[in-house]
């Protein structure tokens, strides 16, 4: 809807006089007697602008009532620059549409039918995830770091450091039925007797292409010319 200020075609800082022949020369182009020959459609025309100067004079040709239309022009001007800038910062809360979440119709009903404890989100500072995907992942977590651990302890013979008689390993004598020991300082072999240790049982000359025993690993020893086999059946 214009203002009064554009009905009578003036700007708002327009002084009394400046209203006054405004509205006298848009009355004499509006009033119904320049339009008694006119048709019906320009009589009528003419009539509802003539009712909208006269209610614009009525308001601006007075100080008080002039005055107090400003003030709530102003006012009204206010109230729509800032619905205006809160559209513009939030454009989802003023256009009727939701925000946009990533979830369908379907998705929320399923959520919402299968509603227990392992649809708890868990939030890890970074990203909030459903408590099951959290407990997934440290399961398998959990799984990587037990398969670590039984790799380490068949990767070789376990270290051990308190037998005090260890026997060096010796080309003259055959290791086989015996049990190697590796430690910080020492490389030789026990009796295996009530041991807890790694059986030799072969030894290949791998640069002849032999291979151990299928369920023995080789261990090479610094050295000692052979390769022995170790562990397995």
């Amino acid at each position: 809807m214009p203002s009064w200020y554009e009905v009578l075609g003036t700007p708002e800082t327009a002084g009394h006089d400046e209203l006054r022949r405004a509205y006298r020369a848009r009355a004499r182009l509006c009033h119904p007697d320049a339009h008694a020959t006119s048709g019906s459609a320009d009589q009528a025309r003419a009539e509802r602008s003539m009712q909208e100067l006269n209610a614009a004079w009525s308001v601006l040709g007075n100080p008080e009532s002039r005055a107090m239309y400003d003030e709530r022009l102003a006012v009204d001007r206010r109230t729509a620059a800032e619905r205006l800038r809160a559209a513009n910062d939030h454009p989802a809360r003023f256009s009727g549409e939701e925000p946009e979440t990533g979830w369908s119709d379907d998705d929320r009903f399923e959520i919402d039918a299968n509603d227990d404890d392992d649809d708890e989100w868990v939030d890890s500072g970074v990203l909030s995830v459903p408590r099951w995907v959290h407990r997934c992942i440290v399961g398998v977590i959990a799984l990587v770091i037990v398969a670590l651990v039984v790799v380490s302890a068949h990767a070789g013979p376990q270290p051990i450091a308190t037998f005090d008689r260890v026997e060096p390993l010796s080309t003259g004598v055959s290791p086989v039925g015996r049990c190697l020991v590796i430690d910080a300082s020492r490389v030789g072999v026990v009796d295996c007797s009530d041991r807890q240790t790694a059986r030799i049982r072969a030894t290949v000359d791998q640069s002849l292409g032999a291979v151990c025993p299928v369920g023995s690993r080789s261990v090479t020893v610094p050295d000692y010319p052979r390769t022995l086999c170790v562990g397995g059946r």
